[in-house]
């Protein structure tokens, strides 16, 4: 909550002698006191939310295999294409070879069948036969050597490598993750709602992405919103692509996703403004020349501010961490502007 602070210079205690019957005592208060402003929201919310990206790969392998090398290490760059692992190949190198030698086999044995039924010395079925051992031997070789190209997996796009499940010697197969590559240039931030902001945002919406102290909003703009409310925790996802992607921005990175219509605005004042009398709130509000008490009725508590309900109409400062001399109607001689 943005303050203005001041500092309100006092005068020593004074007699009140001199005031007319029925008015409020002028006394002057003793010593200083520290004040601040009420703040107005414009009915803005924020909430948790992670940083994740809309680019992101679990690598698998098609084939079985024992890993032979991992050719990368968590936190590095790869570009697209570019080799991750290998696993051994020595089974697959000989089945490749096994298969070149079938097809071999089979391209002389079809020549050889062609040649006897051009001269009427091989039946048709003869020549059918071995165009189709011709053919699946073929086939055979593709497959081998497609099993081959599983024996390396390559990078399906340029990212990080931010999990690594693997290293030589284990073994590797179908469904089992074996490395996780993100694309950090292509963020996007994933928020859990409250049910009842349903219908208060819509897609094309702007929020305001808060990485943290020292880095100002990132704009970005609703991409995605499930159409469905979680009915465990009443919540509903949205999804939100930055506009701009700071060099500080890191996959799973928690953050705050403001939206500024999300609440009705409202007037925030410090927790440590409010005192109670019995059954009563209030707070020791500045007016003018003096301290008046001024009943109020609390709403919403957000971190060290709390939400005036009702009270004082209009600019409203307060005293902070009021003490139990101060009395409604006391005066103030001067007031000075401080620094927070």
């Amino acid at each position: 909550m943005r303050r203005l602070l001041l500092l309100l210079l006092l005068p020593a205690l004074a007699a009140c002698g001199g005031d007319e019957p029925g008015e409020i005592p002028r006394t002057p208060v003793a010593g200083e006191l520290q004040v601040t402003q009420a703040f107005r929201s414009t009915g803005g919310a924020s909430f948790a939310a992670t940083l994740d990206s809309d680019q992101v790969a679990e690598i698998a392998t098609r084939a079985s295999g024992t890993v032979r090398s991992v050719e990368v290490r968590v936190g590095d760059r790869v570009r697209s294409g570019a080799p991750l692992l290998r696993l051994d190949d020595d089974d697959v190198e000989a089945r490749v070879e096994s298969a070149r030698a079938q097809l071999e086999l089979a391209t002389e044995t079809h020549r050889r069948i062609r040649s006897l039924a051009d001269d009427g010395a091989a039946t048709r079925q003869e020549l059918d036969e071995a165009q189709a051992a011709l053919a699946g031997a073929r086939g055979a070789l593709r497959e081998a050597e497609a099993q081959r190209e599983y024996s390396v997996i390559h990078a399906p796009f340029s990212g990080v490598v931010t999990h690594r499940w693997v290293d030589p010697g284990d073994l590797a197969g179908p469904g089992r993750a074996l490395l996780r590559i993100v694309a950090p240039e292509a963020l996007k931030v994933i928020a859990e709602l409250p049910a009842h902001l349903a219908g208060a945002v819509a897609e094309g919406d702007e929020v305001l992405v808060h990485l943290g102290s020292g880095h100002p909003a990132i704009p970005a703009t609703v991409q995605r919103i499930v159409p469905a409310v979680d009915p465990a925790s009443r919540t509903f996802r949205l999804e939100a692509l930055p506009v701009e992607v700071p060099e500080a921005a890191r996959v799973g990175s928690y953050v705050r996703l403001e939206l500024p219509f999300a609440e009705p605005a409202g007037v925030w004042i410090p927790r440590d403004a409010v005192l109670e009398r019995g059954q009563l709130t209030g707070v020791f509000a500045v007016e003018e020349d003096r301290i008046r008490l001024r009943w109020v009725r609390l709403g919403r508590t957000t971190g060290d501010a709390v939400e005036l309900l009702a009270g004082p109409a209009g600019d409203l400062t307060v005293v902070r961490r009021p003490g139990a001399e101060l009395m409604d109607g006391q005066t103030i001689s001067q007031v000075r502007e401080v620094s927070p």
